[in-house]
């Protein structure tokens, strides 16, 4: 609706960057082949942010950095890694791995928007091997069952 009401002159159309995102979080704790920093990056590069911009905010958002903070931000980290969507790269990665990691896991995810972001996520770690499978719970269970683990954010 956005376009529709920019055309408008009765309308003045004010962007400012949103306080927040969603983040990938690996419980090394429970599975430490996540500390392995080569598994984590195969994620990385098997995920289409782009994608998940365009499917879950409609295009109005910018894709995730790997750091805590947007590019919007005073703090934001420039120097980061960039991992721009390559699943070639994700399963070299993958099939270099000298243990093979174990190629199924548990996304756990809160309400409506997360259980969509699930499924994309789901989609597109399947195209490199990975099986996800989202498990959905309210957002106060699945916050206390993140609390009691060690996670690192990808």
């Amino acid at each position: 609706m956005l376009p529709r009401f920019a055309k408008d002159p009765a309308f003045t159309v004010m962007e400012n960057p949103g306080f927040w995102g969603y983040r990938l979080r690996f419980n090394m704790e429970k599975l430490p082949e996540f500390k392995k920093e080569e598994l984590r990056q195969a994620f990385a590069y098997a995920i289409n942010r782009q994608d998940l911009v365009d499917k879950i905010a409609r295009g109005a958002a910018i894709p995730g950095s790997m750091g805590i903070l947007s590019p919007h931000r005073r703090w934001y980290n420039p120097h980061l890694s960039p991992y721009d969507h390559n699943p070639e790269k994700a399963m070299g990665i993958l099939a270099g791995l000298a243990t093979g990691p174990r190629m199924s896991y548990e996304l756990l995810v809160g309400g409506d928007r997360e259980v969509r972001i699930g499924e994309i996520l789901k989609e597109q770690l399947d195209r490199v091997g990975i099986k996800l499978r989202v498990v959905s719970v309210n957002m106060k269970a699945r916050d206390a069952r993140m609390g009691k683990s060690k996670m690192y954010r990808l």
